[in-house]
């Protein structure tokens, strides 16, 4: 890997692919509102389809809901990024493009870059990155939500082992 030959990016892409296999199991078993993973192969995840028989569901960049269900939907997110903290996860790269809005839920995809908390010297900068990106975005449709409060908020609980 680190002579970038072709076998080391190939191991690289399957070491990636894998984590992200491994994380979206871990948090779909936890009750985490992300695509059911159904079958790892060399270089693809196959995931339940989210949508209906006119194509995807959106990513919540593309759509401009009302308000009340801006607020449910951010709520949703916090609570799933909250869940995602206990299962020792921050995204990593969360945002209004890689949430979809399915069936009123927001689900949460793209997880090759998710760290561990614990592992990471990155965690708070990560989780505080992805609570401003969905804050930002709930702003911008009116809707408030604190994000430096709830990510020292969050973080604290997590040090101390209070979530869940």
């Amino acid at each position: 890997m680190q002579k970038s030959s072709a076998f080391g990016k190939k191991v690289q892409y399957g070491t990636w692919l894998y984590q992200e296999w491994e994380v979206m199991n871990v948090l779909h078993e936890a009750g985490a509102a992300v695509p059911q993973p159904l079958a790892l192969g060399e270089r693809a995840i196959l995931m339940s389809f989210l949508g209906d028989e006119s194509g995807a569901s959106p990513m919540l960049h593309e759509i401009a809901p009302e308000r009340a269900m801006v607020a449910r939907i951010i709520d949703d997110v916090l609570w799933n990024v909250e869940l995602m903290l206990d299962c020792d996860c921050v995204h990593g790269d969360l945002s209004p493009y890689n949430i979809l809005l399915h069936e009123d839920r927001a689900i949460i995809i793209d997880f090759p870059q998710a760290i561990d908390p614990r592992l990471n010297r990155h965690g708070y900068a990560l989780l505080s990155r992805d609570i401003e990106n969905v804050c930002r975005w709930a702003h911008k449709h009116g809707v408030n939500r604190p994000p430096g409060k709830i990510t020292s908020g969050l973080w604290r609980r997590f040090v101390h082992g209070e979530l869940g």
